[in-house]
């Protein structure tokens, strides 16, 4: 098989790490795969690309002061020509609009992929607008949730939608920052785990202030906030505010999240919107007990209410998520019961599991011929 990748960018992020980790299975099986970037230029990948994947930067191909998406989605389309690839695979909108723009005509089979909720995901609005006359041109539009593919289906009548979670797969690969748990809190201490981008969508300005209520009543805990980003001065003015200041800690990136899904007692989350949250589902199959609001979208895919984790409303509200952990906080028994059904996420997300799925979204359309490629 071989394969052209594309995606904006290859800075930190999750859609970044399941291409990264898809394209290493799909290399190891012995895929030819080119790694096609759009719009970053030249740099350095956050995570590390499979051995033997070729990486072109569209920049390099159209010149880095050429950034219309013309120029880039013709630079494209000749490197398409020129592969001839049996398949291409595209993450994130703008990358997918690009690819099969650039693929027109050249009857190639091209998979796209939304890597988060639509309707909650500001896009420029001439891109939302394409978006909805050029999907049904793809040959499969992977959703990541159902109620991801719901929208799919309601909104763009021909696109021929599919629904492919995420994978999981243990152990995390270690990257830099590593950041040792035991340096922040202290082996006594109970820890409730936030992570993410310190961005408005993930709403750990609702997670500090539920703690806030909490904090009194459970003095042995504290809260950790794993990410970074660019709200991070507005929430350490929360806390400095809450007077939080030696029980909310604000750590930043850590390339070794698996040391603190272990180390966590509780995991929350607290997002406004999401596509896909990989740090919920890794949090539940390194066995935390996990918290998480009922948001757009993946969190109902994921956690069977009572059983596996607790799902509150659709919206975050600090009040309701402050009950939730006062509840779990002083409930152990209860906290290791979920912790251990949430476990089973290994086997329902696993990679072989999710390859599958994509194997048959690769393979959906059998009169195509595989690298036509017309000139």
């Amino acid at each position: 098989m071989n394969l052209v990748f594309v995606i904006g960018s290859l800075d930190m992020g999750g859609a970044q790490r399941v291409a990264l980790n898809l394209i290493g299975a799909w290399r190891k099986r012995g895929w030819a795969v080119t790694l096609v970037v759009t719009f970053s230029g030249r740099g350095s990948s956050y995570y590390d690309i499979p051995e033997g994947v070729e990486v072109v930067y569209l920049a390099d191909l159209v010149g880095e002061r050429t950034r219309g998406a013309l120029a880039r989605m013709l630079a494209l389309r000749r490197l398409l020509k020129a592969k001839c690839p049996d398949r291409v695979v595209s993450f994130l909108t703008n990358a997918n609009v690009i690819a099969l723009g650039a693929a027109r005509g050249l009857r190639l089979s091209v998979i796209v992929s939304e890597r988060n909720y639509p309707p909650a995901d500001v896009l420029p609005r001439r891109y939302a607008l394409v978006r909805r006359f050029i999907y049904p041109l793809a040959s499969r539009v992977v959703m990541q949730t159902n109620r991801g593919g719901e929208w799919l289906s309601r909104t763009i009548l021909l696109a021929r939608g599919v629904t492919i979670p995420n994978p999981v797969a243990l152990p995390l690969p270690v990257t830099v920052p590593r950041l040792d748990p035991g340096t922040v809190v202290g082996v006594e201490t109970r820890l409730l785990l936030g992570v993410g981008r310190l961005a408005a969508q993930k709403g750990f300005d609702v997670m500090i202030e539920a703690f806030r209520q909490v904090a009194d009543e459970h003095r042995d805990w504290q809260l950790v906030i794993v990410g970074d980003g660019d709200e991070r001065a507005a929430l350490e003015r929360q806390v400095a505010q809450a007077g939080l200041i030696d029980r909310v800690h604000l750590v930043g990136a850590a390339g070794n999240m698996g040391d603190w899904y272990t180390r966590a007692d509780i995991f929350a989350m607290t997002s406004r919107f999401e596509g896909f949250p990989n740090a919920l589902l890794e949090a539940m199959a390194h066995g935390c007990a996990v918290i998480s609001f009922d948001c757009d979208t993946g969190p109902a895919d994921m956690i069977d209410q009572g059983r596996n984790g607790v799902l509150l409303g659709a919206a975050p509200d600090a009040a309701e998520l402050a009950g939730a952990l006062s509840a779990l906080m002083t409930d152990e028994s209860r906290r290791v019961a979920l912790a251990d059904a949430a476990r089973a996420v290994l086997d329902r997300f696993s990679m072989d599991t999710v390859l599958a799925q994509w194997d048959a979204a690769l393979n959906i359309d059998s009169r195509r011929q595989e690298g036509a490629c017309a000139a």
